[in-house]
């Protein structure tokens, strides 16, 4: 592996079709190809997780599909945490299961969540996201998870400066960062927007100050804190521009790279993939599962 690489693992639990909402520009984890089948139980997900963490991985993400739909997500939280106690322990989420599910999961370990928030308009989140009786829901997810002090930041794909406010409102009243992102490319089409059109667009706004975070897991990202109150984060340099493996100097589909991150992804079904966009660098894990095996893919990234 890169000297520099830091990389953490994202434990995809369940297959995005299982969603219960249908974002339209969700990249689905490079999911989209893989079929539905027997998802790894919450005992082969720690024992995989253990080795990821013998190899010295000490960020792990709870993903989906909507990983809040899986009965079984104390059980998963639990068994990562007996890991380690100090391990980093995260979540993805849409929210709409948080309201009545966030105590259970901050009691099983999770350290935070952070929560896709795309519009506050009904009809658009009706359009673009799923039916409206779910945005009341993610609302009162987004409480709960603040109550407990769980809630990490927003996650919001800009649309418009409108929706954006409405977005940053919302965050301000309860004190909680938003992640803007781009709109990135999906597998079947190079429709998005690029992130220096997305900074003209944030510049904007009524920033009082802006300063840049390292992230050993990331691209940095700029922070700016808005007159008023209120802080906003986005990435400033291209996805795909650092290229976090090896591999990614000769890749052949580097121009629709969608990874900003520096992340490993355990696929529904046991496979250890580090990219959304490529099949052919992946290691069944499920198959092979030992510490050594796994170093040795990893080093050949």
């Amino acid at each position: 592996m890169k000297s520099n690489l830091h990389p953490y693992l994202r434990i995809v639990v369940n297959h995005s079709k299982t969603c219960n909402m249908h974002c339209v520009w969700c990249h689905e984890e490079g999911m989209q190809r893989t079929s539905p089948g027997p998802m790894l139980t919450p005992v082969q997900i720690s024992s995989f997780s253990r080795i990821l963490y013998e190899t010295g991985v000490r960020k792990f993400k709870i993903v989906g599909g909507e990983p809040t739909l899986r009965q079984d997500l104390p059980e998963i939280l639990s068994g990562l945490r007996q890991i380690d106690p100090l391990l980093d322990l995260s979540m993805v989420t849409n929210g709409s299961r948080l309201a009545s599910l966030s105590d259970v999961y901050k009691e099983a370990g999770i350290d935070r969540v952070n929560v896709s928030l795309f519009s506050l308009n009904p009809e658009f989140f009706r359009e673009n996201v799923g039916p409206t009786s779910l945005m009341s829901r993610v609302v009162s997810g987004i409480d709960r998870a603040v109550s407990l002090g769980i809630l990490g930041k927003i996650n919001h794909v800009f649309q418009d400066m409108g929706t954006l406010h409405d977005v940053l409102t919302f965050a301000r009243e309860r004190s909680v960062r938003v992640n803007v992102l781009n709109r990135i490319p999906s597998l079947s089409s190079r429709d998005g927007m690029p992130i220096s059109q997305l900074l003209e667009k944030l510049a904007t706004l009524p920033i009082e100050s802006v300063r840049e975070e390292g992230d050993p897991y990331s691209l940095p990202v700029k922070v700016m804190k808005l007159e008023g109150g209120g802080e906003i984060e986005v990435k400033h340099l291209e996805i795909g521009a650092q290229q976090k493996f090896l591999a990614c100097q000769t890749c052949k589909v580097k121009e629709i790279c969608k990874e900003g991150i520096f992340a490993l992804r355990i696929t529904p079904i046991g496979i250890l993939q580090p990219c959304i966009v490529r099949e052919d660098n992946s290691f069944d894990l499920a198959s092979n599962p030992s510490v050594e095996s796994v170093k040795n893919y990893l080093e050949g990234l």
